[in-house]
């Protein structure tokens, strides 16, 4: 939202802090009143893409920022802001309590959260898109922006989609890129019964990494989706 008079209750940022925040609100069942509302940003751009709860009824939000004075907390894995636009990552107390864990993640280029899931004990799965060949890696499938090297697309590196797993403290469990030569953007994500990330998106890349088995081997046109 863009405004300063958005409704708010038991809000833990009562006002906007610049540009555009992030809203978080939830109703009665019926629809009848605001349970809480509260604004989620700082002096710049910040948007939420995707939102999760856990059994307990926390909130897990992704999205992006552009501000270097986002709200974080002091176990935040990244607690500045590296580029031209990160990714973040936020725990919401059930009933909007306030922040459990709020962390950017990203690094000198365009990164931007789309989905995330949640499992059983409380860690978040996230995917999304970035541009930075240094986006936070740790134990990585490809280690690479762009598999081999990014290359670019217009002004900018293309982008790789990541997938990124952390724990209740907001610290990775791992985090990795995944993409070809082309552009991609993970899109959506989901857990299997073994706890195993599903992601989906799509890409403009024609050497996609896929495994021997995979129902479409190649690429098949201007723009393909990807899992």
């Amino acid at each position: 939202t863009f405004s300063t008079d958005f409704p708010t209750q038991s809000a833990f940022q009562s006002s906007n802090a610049g540009s555009a925040d992030i809203f978080l609100t939830e109703l009665k069942p019926d629809g009848s009143a605001l349970l809480f509302s509260t604004y989620l940003g700082g002096s710049q751009q910040d948007r939420a893409f995707g939102l999760a709860l856990d059994s307990t009824g926390d909130v897990f939000l992704v999205g992006d920022t552009q501000s270097r004075d986002f709200p974080t907390t002091s176990t935040a894995s990244q607690p500045t802001y590296r580029g031209e636009g990160d990714a973040i990552v936020c725990e919401i107390g059930a009933g909007g309590f306030g922040l459990v864990y709020s962390t950017y993640l990203g690094g000198s280029g365009v990164d931007q959260g789309n989905a995330i899931a949640v499992d059983g004990g409380g860690n978040a799965l996230v995917t999304g898109f970035t541009q930075s060949s240094d986006f936070p890696m740790l134990d990585p499938v490809q280690k690479v922006l762009g598999l081999v090297g990014a290359s670019t697309c217009g002004s900018a590196l293309c982008s790789d989609a990541f997938v990124t797993k952390l724990l209740p403290s907001s610290q990775l469990v791992y985090s990795t890129f995944y993409g070809g030569s082309g552009a991609e953007s993970g899109q959506g994500i989901a857990l299997d019964s073994l706890g195993q990330a599903i992601v989906v998106g799509g890409t403009s890349s024609q050497n996609l990494p896929v495994i021997s088995v995979a129902l479409q081997g190649a690429y098949a046109g201007l723009g393909a989706t990807s899992n």
